[in-house]
């Protein structure tokens, strides 16, 4: 991260506190937008060791004991903001690392049961899981494994729906070179395709991919700008402050489909929206920005897998 964007450690708190005393706008309503914890199979990678090589759901890694950490300190930044702008509810992506750092947020803040809410419309984006397979969400059931806090009786505002194409297996529609190949070494391949409930659904028999990748981007961008605007809408949260727990590609559309900005975030990231006049901006990171806050993970050291991952 450029020194010059890097955000006080203190401005999250201390801004926000600042207007509660008068001395600027108070914001009609705070949004925090965060990716999730560094996940073990990316970890593991790191130092030449597979973990999907062994896993039943190799698309649904756990974080690692590093992410565990990011997560708590995650938390013990949000502790540090009034009592009336901590986050009250937390809503993730139906996946166990988003799950996992929801909870571990959940547990320094002492959210009570029924705090987090799992919601498919923040699941990764379907040509970035890697060798998925199905069922390739978590349900409630599923998630109160994971944690206690679930909220068993929420409904996802904006379910998804997945199918396996076998135009993209053969056309080999895969991710940047630089991604981490399989462990064979032949390349990872995304087969995984969303279904659209308006847009048309993609052709990836095309020639020309960019094109491909481009319509694919757009369905990913327009469920998270949908999602976003019917989880602000929910009357069960309009009182709420609500902590989004959700994947680079869908942190990174959510802020543009709210603010017009677009900003990526590596892992443990995040970010504060606020609202003001019915217009929605970044209020935590210098003027110009283009990354989602690190400030609170400032103590501890970066993995390699923390900013080589900018997807999942």
């Amino acid at each position: 991260m450029d020194s010059k964007k890097r955000p006080n450690p203190s401005a999250d708190s201390k801004g926000i506190e600042k207007r509660l005393k008068g001395d600027s706008k108070i914001p009609d309503r705070v949004l925090f937008v965060a990716r999730h914890a560094e996940r073990l199979d990316r970890s593991m990678e790191s130092k030449g060791e597979s973990w999907v090589t062994l896993a039943s759901r190799p698309h649904d890694p756990p974080i690692s004991e590093h992410g565990k950490l990011q997560a708590k300190l995650l938390g013990e930044h949000f502790k540090t903001f009034p009592d009336a702008l901590k986050p009250s509810i937390i809503v993730c992506s139906p996946l166990t690392r988003t799950i996992q750092t929801a909870e571990e947020v959940a547990n320094v803040l002492d959210l009570g049961t029924g705090t987090i809410c799992v919601e498919e419309g923040l699941c990764e984006e379907a040509k970035s899981m890697r060798f998925p397979a199905p069922p390739y969400l978590l349900r409630n059931g599923d998630a109160m494994a994971i944690s206690k806090r679930i909220r068993y009786s929420y409904r996802s505002t904006r379910p998804v729906v997945h199918r396996w194409d076998p135009a993209a297996r053969i056309r080999d529609l895969r991710r940047e070179p630089h991604k981490l190949k399989q462990a064979n070494g032949n390349p990872e391949i995304h087969g995984l395709r969303e279904l659209h409930p308006t847009l048309e659904e993609v052709d990836t028999g095309k020639e020309d991919q960019s094109s491909v990748l481009e319509e694919l981007n757009a369905i990913t961008y327009d469920r998270c700008k949908e999602t976003a605007r019917k989880i602000l809408e929910n009357p069960d949260f309009l009182n709420e402050r609500i902590l989004l727990v959700s994947h680079g590609a869908v942190t990174r559309n959510t802020i543009q489909s709210l603010t017009g900005k677009r900003m990526s975030g590596v892992v443990g990231s995040f970010v504060t929206l606020e609202q003001k006049d019915g217009s929605w901006f970044v209020g935590n990171q210098d003027e110009g920005a283009e990354t989602m806050g690190t400030s609170h993970l400032a103590g501890i050291k970066t993995n390699s897998s923390d900013t080589g991952d900018k997807d999942v």
